[in-house]
């Protein structure tokens, strides 16, 4: 091939004077910081940009910001993101030498050809690299550049690197390390240090060696071409301003091709800064090849164990910068013939449907240089990128040859164009892998320079066709390209589309069934109806428009089944003949900006069970101080009511302001928006947009996922209201808008917006009256807002507690009644506080106090009328009052037989305690004080023994049989008012305790329900749900509060249920126990009930006995349930009544033989 006889003409176009002007601006801007927020303290000044980039770099902290914004002169100031090495994968495959990788590209052919990379440069932003490897040691044939044009570089620009360097003034022979290394220099130390110290990783080593390293051992796919080594990591992170300074210093340097196998999950196309550089590097003709990232897929490590549900679908994970429009974007395949996308490839799309990545090359398990002198493996994208940067300088050559006329921005586009259009998809059997992982596939070189034609899409510097979404879902995908023949013959090529689908597959999410993906493909060109030329011939040094359109309508009934919120339509159009081409598209079937921007579950769903699914990721929630919004700061509640969120700006130090609001994202957002406005007039008190919020994703070292508020970056401020008056009600409102700000509607979202009303509150609680007699003591307590809790303490301190309350008002400033036994005390100290943690302390004496009108009593009733005990437990019987404000009466309580139990109770409520196993009753009289009226209500108590496990774990009259083996079994518990089980391997690392149920035979649709919660390290200590050996979902968290969860059976069979809870090997937090609670079996075609008609006490007969039962519950004396009120409607009309006792009485006495069931 003919070498490059010139240069390429300067990126930097503009004058030294405009240079001069642009670093006077920012210096002024420089000085007015220095003035006016550092005492005139000089600036840590890391660096001045004025070619990519009109700015500059400092170190300082961070709440400058905010200031820095505020002043002339200034358009953004931003910190400075972080950059990872993508974690170094874990091999899909065996090892492999270098020669074999460069293979699978072809690139041993194109060296065949002549095409080794002599005279091109490629600068590789890393981790450094080790000069004295014998890898880099052989001089490159005919290299671009020696010291004094690498000087005149210098004298000509004012390269980032001479900012920083601390050496004194930098030269061509700092730089110049060898021929083969021209260009050292670490841009996060400024200076020549580019070994692997800082960075603590050979990483640069092994990249540059696939790039360009050349001896015995290795030979690099463009083994000719010289290495500019810029450093810019510390550690395992790399900041934008140093890399943003090697980018600026590759234009200045013209290097042909930059590989940057670095990034951060979750990229956007278009951001604010990394975009426009890309763009004005590339426009400079500086190639830019980018990992793709080793993160699989957004939905790794998640709560529906790595499942990704078809009702979010955007489970897209391309880092940025590979993410942006300029960067072409590179996934890692098999080191093998078969070029399968290795597992940890991180697949696309971006946040608005760009085809990412774009190419694929080897990245598994590449044998290479490594720092300490010898070879060693490393897999990831990292591995694969230099595959293609070392693949763009051999087709550079070819195409500076070809297109001599090119401008150096038309050549970059040509070579990119050249290696996609040529690339094969990768397939498994004969189905492509998806777009969305492989890309246009992998880079075949000598089909890139064989080729005489390419494709050319409109509006796309690339050849790739990225169709947007079917909002209307009219199923309809027209797609149009060009075929630019350059060579001096016709060219025919048959034209042969194949439209893939995700395969998904049924399973159960938070007891729902849903369709999951299965990140595999399906060709369904044949349920398409398809649209287009069986052939197209294009002319010599001409082109031809090729239309084809693909309608899936014919499928929408199977998409809108499987693909609740649309579905990716992707796929090839191949063009076969004498070199094959093919372009990718990718479209999507539906609403791609309509379903969730925002986990589903907010926290008070504990409460509320409103959510459709659970948290994929973590449950949304606001609070002041450590205190959830709306929920009781002083006790645990059962119930949430959104009125009664409120704070206190006081300067008590609790709930004083709204200071930690989290929210857990499915999708990317181009803008979070917190705000707070008036509940009423609308009028908005507070505002902070914060910018460019990704995903939800488990990076490599399974760290938890982070919601929006968790750093100090995207955190909101703390907002106290301080201003405003007593009772103003506010809107707290969260708002994520997806990439296109200006355009994205959030309202038109499933869940870009949650809110919160919170009103301001300052007032303490009162107690209003009260009267404390005989150890009892009754107590009226009111709030201005809501009261949410009344506490009895034996010390002015409210230290020692007697006895409390959470209170769950529905009306603001209600007034209610208390209760409390007291014993023998004469005085006691009553605290109350209310929702924004006001409280107030009343000291009572016997007797009464304050002031209070008296209510008139007309009647009584029980909650409930039948309670069921343990021996030596307590429960509680609550009284209804007639009316609910009544308020002067008495009342005695008796039990029927104390030896069964006890009952000592008040005006409101009485505890019941089991003494021994039996039945008995409980009968309350009220007496009202003024009218003498007395009323009654009677419950009845049963005591049981104390419970066995099927009994905590059953729902109330079940039967199924459950086990606990090993080390740490499950016990009963008493809590919340329930007997339920719990774990027991509490504070044990890396234990399990197990519960499983006895296997049973079930149909298709019946279902598994029970309740169940945990207080546990949040995504680490886990309560799983085993369903025969498979996990199906977990809980995690300390407020998960008891949650139902309902898991429908898909088929006939046998079913194992399990429990495990999981405890991993380091932090304990909260109780680091699981609950389980009330499971049962709901039957689809419900088994005969084991039960004799007309045997209501369930012994095996039919006596007299059974119709006095039946009788007394057709009275109201007594209540039947389950199986004995089953056994009891003889008649069959669905109710026990007098005619249903009168029927078993004469079954009973041989005068009927048969009931007379309707």
């Amino acid at each position: 091939p003919t070498r490059r006889c010139s240069r390429k003409r300067r990126c930097d176009t503009r004058s030294a004077e405009l240079t001069a002007q642009l670093k006077a601006k920012q210096s002024a801007v420089m000085t007015e910081i220095s003035n006016k927020l550092l005492g005139k303290a000089a600036l840590d000044l890391c660096y001045q940009y004025t070619l990519l980039f009109n700015g500059f770099s400092f170190k300082g902290e961070y709440r400058l910001i905010s200031e820095i914004k505020k002043l002339s002169g200034v358009a953004n100031c931003y910190e400075s993101w972080s950059y990872e090495l993508p974690e170094e994968a874990e091999a899909d495959g065996e090892p492999s030498r270098l020669a074999t990788s460069v293979g699978w590209i072809n690139a041993d052919d194109m060296w065949a050809l002549g095409y080794t990379g002599q005279g091109q440069t490629i600068a590789v932003i890393d981790t450094g690299i080790t000069l004295s490897h014998s890898n880099f040691a052989a001089a490159p044939a005919d290299p671009h550049f020696n010291t004094t044009n690498l000087q005149q570089v210098l004298d000509n620009n004012d390269l980032c690197a001479e900012q920083r360097y601390t050496g004194g003034t930098l030269t061509a022979q700092n730089l110049y390390r060898s021929a083969k290394i021209p260009f050292g220099y670490n841009y996060y130390r400024g200076n020549l240090d580019v070994s692997h110290n800082d960075a603590g990783s050979d990483h640069g080593t092994h990249v540059s060696s696939i790039c360009a390293g050349n001896d015995n051992s290795a030979r690099g796919v463009a083994y000719n071409a010289q290495i500019l080594s810029m450093q810019v990591f510390q550690g395992s992170g790399a900041e934008w301003a140093d890399i943003l300074a090697a980018l600026e210093d590759c234009a200045y340097l013209q290097v042909d091709a930059l590989n940057m196998s670095l990034g951060a999950d979750c990229g956007f196309t278009h951001d604010e800064d990394i975009d426009p550089t890309f763009e004005l590097l590339t426009a400079a003709g500086v190639n830019c090849a980018v990992a793709s990232g080793n993160s699989g897929y957004a939905g790794s490590g998640n709560n529906f164990s790595s499942s990704i549900p078809t009702f979010n679908l955007d489970d897209g994970v391309t880092s940025t910068p590979a993410s942006a429009v300029a960067s072409l974007c590179v996934a890692a395949s098999s080191d093998s013939a078969a070029a399968t996308p290795t597992s940890y490839s991180s697949w696309g799309t971006t946040s608005d449907l760009r085809i990412k990545p774009e190419i694929m090359a080897p990245g598994d398990n590449i044998n290479a240089a490594i720092g300490s002198g010898g070879y060693g493996t490393k897999s990831g994208t990292s591995m694969a990128t230099p595959h293609i940067a070392g693949g763009m300088v051999l087709v550079n050559q070819f195409v500076n040859a070809q297109f001599p006329n090119l401008s150096e921005t038309e050549k970059m586009q040509m070579v990119n164009t050249l290696l996609m259009c040529t690339a094969v998809p990768s397939k498994s059997g004969s189905v492509p892998y998806s777009v969305r992982w492989q890309g246009a596939g992998q880079a075949d070189l000598t089909a890139a320079i064989s080729t005489r034609a390419y494709i050319e899409v409109p509006d796309c510097a690339r050849p790739k066709l990225e169709l947007g979404d079917d909002e209307a879902k009219a199923g309809l995908f027209t797609m149009t390209f060009d075929v630019v023949n350059f060579g001096d013959t016709a060219l025919t090529y048959n034209v042969n589309p194949i439209v893939l689908l995700d395969n998904a597959t049924s399973r159960s999410i938070g007891g729902r069934q849903a369709y999951v993906l299965s990140h595999s493909m399906q060709n369904v060109t044949s349920q398409c109806t398809i649209t287009k030329p069986n052939t197209v011939t294009v002319p010599a040094n001409g082109r031809t428009t090729v239309t084809v359109t693909v309608d899936v309508s014919p499928m929408a009934a199977t998409l809108d089944q499987k693909f609740p919120v649309g579905a990716y339509i992707e796929g090839y159009i191949s063009l076969t003949g004498t070199v094959n081409l093919s372009v990718p598209f990718l479209g999507f079937y539906g609403d791609w900006e309509g379903f969730s921007v925002f986990d589903r579950e907010y926290y008070y769903d504990t409460y509320l069970h409103t959510n459709e699914w659970p948290a994929e990721w973590g449950v949304n929630t606001a609070k002041a101080h450590d205190n959830l919004l709306g929920v009781n700061p002083f006790g645990t509640m059962t119930d949430f009511y959104f009125d009664r969120a409120s704070i206190s700006p006081n300067g008590d130090g609790r709930m004083d302001a709204i200071d930690d609001v989290r929210t857990y994202l499915l999708r990317n957002v181009e803008v979070f928006r917190y705000e707070v406005v008036d509940a009423e007039s609308g009028e908005q008190y507070y505002v902070k947009d914060v910018g460019w919020q990704i995903k939800g994703v488990e990076d490599g070292w399974f760290n938890a996922v982070e919601p929006v508020g968790a750093d100090e970056y995207s955190m909101i401020d703390p907002w106290s209201g301080s201003e405003l008056p007593d009772g103003t009600s506010v809107i707290l409102r969260m708002t994520g808008f997806m990439q296109g700000f200006d355009e994205f509607d959030p309202e038109a979202n499933e869940n870009a917006v949650w809110e919160i009303p919170v009103t301001i509150d300052r007032e303490d609680p009162q107690v209003v009256y009260w009267n404390m007699q005989n150890g009892e003591l009754n107590i009226y307590v009111s709030d201005n807002h809501y009261t949410a809790f009344v506490g009895v303490y034996s010390n002015a301190a409210c230290t020692q507690l007697i006895a409390s309350e959470v209170v769950e008002e529905h009306q603001r400033g209600a007034m209610t009644m208390h209760s409390f036994n007291v014993g023998n005390r004469q005085t006691v100290y009553v605290k109350v506080g209310d929702y924004a943690y006001n409280y107030s302390v009343t000291t009572v004496t016997e007797g009464e106090g304050g002031s209070l009108d008296p209510v008139e009593l007309e009647g009584i009733s029980f909650e409930t009328n039948n309670l069921t005990l343990y021996e030596g437990f307590t429960g509680e019987l609550r009284l209804i009052r007639e009316p609910a404000n009544a308020n002067n009466y008495e009342v005695t309580w008796t039990s029927a037989n104390p030896d069964i139990a006890t009952v000592m109770g008040g005006m409101l409520k009485a505890s019941v305690t089991g003494v021994n196993e039996g039945t008995t009753t409980v009968t309350a009289v009220a007496t009202d004080k003024d009218t003498g009226a007395s009323f009654t209500a009677t419950a009845t108590i049963t005591v049981n023994d104390y419970p066995t496990l099927n009994e905590a774990l059953n729902k109330e009259g079940g039967s199924l049989n459950f086990t606990t083996t090993g080390t740490y079994p499950w016990v009963i518990d008493f809590i919340d008012g329930r007997v339920a089980a719990k774990s027991t391997n509490q504070g044990v690392t890396s234990s399990t305790s197990t519960v499983t149920a006895d296997t049973m035979t079930l149909e298709a649709g019946d279902k598994l329900v029970f309740f169940w919660q945990v207080s546990s390290e949040s995504n680490y200590d886990k309560l799983k749900f085993y369903v025969n050996n498979s996990e199906i979902t977990n809980i995690s968290g300390t407020n998960s509060g008891w949650t139902r969860y309902e898991y429908t059976v898909n088929s006939n069979g046998n079913y194992t249920f399990k429990w495990v809870y999981e405890k991993d090997y380091s932090v304990n937090s909260g109780d680091d126990t699981g609950w389980l609670d009330d499971i049962e079996i709901v039957y689809v075609n419900p088994p005969e009930p084991e039960y004799l008609l007309g045997d209501c006490d369930l012994n095996g007969t039919v006596n007299v006995t059974d119709a006095v039962l039946a009788l007394r519950h057709s009275m109201g004396i007594i209540t039947l349930e389950g199986n004995a009120l089953l056994a009891g409607d003889v008649d069959g009309n669905g109710s026990v009544t007098v005619t249903d006792s009168l029927l078993i009485l004469r079954y009973a006495m041989g005068l009927i033989d048969e009931f007379p069931i309707e």
